[in-house]
Formats: structure tokens, C-alpha cells, sequence
């Protein structure tokens, strides 16, 4: 089921920050961007058009991200940064004319189809089972069985970032088999439910406890579209967030896993990075 939520960008930063643009400018406070007018006044309360590019506003002048209600529709604004339609599309523009990394349509412009459904196949890939608990988890057995993963571009994803730690001066990530199948698995979380954080809403860092991987530190980058197939062009576009950049070359990393699935030509990227506790 389609999660339709508000998403406003936070961000910690004890002082503004300015960037500027064509008629007005960017500025990124502790509760999140916000695009200044020329006249001094704030966007906000629905869609503007800024530097080629549609962002959504709230009614207090934050930018939103992920799914947002205007005026009784439903529209897609990139948490990220992303592809869509060979276009890359800054954190919090407007997806329009293809199926969100989520598997909705939205038309050109922008509004959720609701008659197009759900991208077909994305419910029949999730294995499941019944721990003690009563929860629910994916078998890390089982997903081997799964020949939607590519796991040979997965591998090449993490040469890309150890590539970059190298020019840096950082030591390489170790590769870590059973983070290999965790990153698979919030690879299949993706595709049901886009978000930085799990399909319960928890933090990505719970898969790890799910598991029993103690950590001392963790994190993870994410990717998915159709036009993202390629590992160099996944971890450049990570090395564009400055959160992802700062996953890359953080020496406090020491092993990394990661995954690429596909399924109906969309692919989900994850890699996670790990220091045991």
C-alpha cells in the first residue's frame, strides 16, 4: 500500500545557510530549506517553480519531500536526488510522467494516476516469515533464491566507493557477507516502500539490531529509478548529498555491503556502511 505522507526537510545547522539563485535564494535553516522571494517574502503554500524546477512549500515556507497533498492531489517531490526520465532532479523537485521509486504514476503534470495501480510485481517479491515475536522479517536464506538481484553490479558499486576513499587517502571498506544480505533486504524494502527509513517507519539502523549486528556506528546511501543502472553513476550522484559524500568518506567506516535489484527495468541501490560495537 502506497504511503501518502508530508516530508519536510531537516536539517541541524546552528546558522542559516545562503545559496544563491536567479531572482531570490536558497536558505537552508534548522527547520529546513526555504526559497526566499526577491521582495523579501517566502514561497509557500503549494508549487513554485524555481530554477527550472518544481518544489512544494508548506504554509510555513519549508520545502516538502516525498509524498504531499496540494489542493486535494497527491504529488511526488524527490527526497533525495534522483533520475527521472534522464534528468537528474535535485532534492526536492517534482517527479512528472513516470512511476515514482515507490511504484505510483504520476502524469506530466505531476499528479498521482491513481487508475494506473501500483507498478505490477512489486508485492509478489517480499519473502517473509514469523519470528517469536509476532513481527515479520525477510529470511536472509531465502534470498538467494531471488534472481532479481544483480549482485555482480553490486560488488561494482562498492569498488566505486572504495575508488574514491582510495583518492582520498581513506583504507578500503572490507566487504561484509552477511551486510551483503541485509542491504538486499532493505533493497526489497525499497521497492514497497521508498524512504529513508523502514517500511515501519523505524530507522534503517533497526535492521541491523533485527539481525544481531551490534554496531558501533552505521548508515546507508539509497538510490533507485529507471534511468539509475550504472554503479559509477550511483555513487556520483551520492557523492552530489552531502549526507551520502559523508558516508563515503567517513574513516570511522570499516566494512560495507551492499545490493542492486531490479524488477520491471526500476533498480534499488543500498549500501551500508558498518563499524561493529
Amino acid at each position: 500500500m502506497k504511503k501518502i505522507r508530508m516530508i519536510t526537510a531537516a536539517f541541524c545547522l546552528s546558522a542559516a545557510v545562503t545559496v544563491t539563485s536567479y531572482a531570490g535564494a536558497w536558505k537552508q535553516e534548522e527547520a529546513g530549506w526555504k526559497y526566499e522571494e526577491d521582495n523579501g517574502t517566502y514561497a509557500a503554500g503549494g508549487l513554485k517553480t524555481v530554477d527550472g524546477f518544481l518544489y512544494c512549500f508548506d504554509n510555513e515556507g519549508r520545502m516538502t519531500k516525498g509524498w504531499t497533498v496540494v489542493e486535494g492531489k497527491y504529488y511526488y517531490l524527490e527526497p533525495f536526488g534522483n533520475y527521472c526520465n534522464g534528468i537528474w532532479l535535485p532534492e526536492g523537485a517534482l517527479w512528472t510522467s513516470s512511476w515514482t521509486p515507490d511504484g505510483w504514476y504520476v502524469d506530466r503534470n505531476g499528479v498521482w494516476d491513481e487508475a494506473a495501480g501500483q507498478r505490477p510485481g512489486l508485492q509478489d517479491e517480499t519473502i517473509t516469515s514469523e519470528p517469536e515475536d509476532g513481527g515479520t522479517f525477510i529470511s536472509l536464506d531465502e534470498l538467494e533464491k531471488n534472481e532479481n538481484f544483480r549482485d555482480s553490479l553490486a560488488e561494482e558499486l562498492i569498488g566505486c566507493v572504495n575508488k574514491r576513499r582510495r583518492n582520498a587517502g581513506l583504507k578500503k571498506l572490507k566487504t561484509n557477507e552477511k551486510l551483503m544480505k541485509l542491504a538486499k533486504v532493505r533493497a526489497l524494502e525499497l521497492a514497497s516502500s521508498y524512504t529513508y527509513s523502514r517500511p515501519d517507519d523505524s530507522g534503517f539502523e533497526t535492521l541491523f539490531l533485527d539481525y544481531d549486528m551490534d554496531y558501533r556506528i552505521c548508515g546507508q546511501s539509497i538510490s533507485g529509478g529507471g534511468d539509475m543502472r550504472i554503479p559509477e553513476a550511483v555513487e556520483n550522484s551520492w557523492n552530489r548529498s552531502e549526507a551520502d559524500r559523508d558516508h563515503i568518506l567517513n574513516k570511522k567506516f570499516e566494512e560495507t555491503g551492499a545490493a542492486c535489484y531490479c524488477i520491471n527495468g526500476f533498480y534499488y541501490w543500498v549500501e551500508l556502511y558498518y563499524t561493529e560495537s
